[in-house]
């Protein structure tokens, strides 16, 4: 018997290594933090939260899929502050999941650029650059 199709293997992640996977690398607390505000509010990371405790779960493991979401958590805590990006996550989380390319992040700096496929409204939104 032939079995066709594609196979998708996930590979685990040790926290230590996804977070030197970050760009530019962080240090483990950070990574947690960025988990943790990601738990709370995006499905893909629902499995990290720890109801019983309110904390992270331990136990559970990143994948390389982790990565993006957390680095466009990353771009935006670095441009707007932790508090707002809170708020603006629990608003608007498929903005963060990459549904929508709000973040757009290289080697030496992360930029916040504007939609560029949607019209804009009278005012103009400002480009906002932070040097790592």
């Amino acid at each position: 018997m032939l079995v066709e199709g594609t196979v998708s293997v996930v590979q685990e992640i040790k926290r230590e290594d996804a977070a030197r996977m970050m760009n530019p690398p962080v240090c483990s607390r950070h990574l947690q933090l960025y988990i943790k505000l990601a738990a709370l509010f995006l499905d893909e990371f629902e499995s990290f939260y720890n109801p019983n405790t309110g904390g992270l779960n331990y136990r559970t493991k990143l994948t390389h899929l982790h990565i993006p979401i957390l680095q466009r958590l990353r771009a935006a805590v670095w441009a707007n502050g932790f508090s707002h990006t809170e708020r603006d996550l629990a608003q608007n989380p498929n903005k963060y999941r990459g549904l929508t390319d709000e973040y757009s992040n290289s080697s030496t700096e992360t930029e916040v650029q504007s939609k560029s496929n949607y019209q804009r409204d009278e005012e103009e939104i400002p480009r906002q650059t932070v040097e790592a």
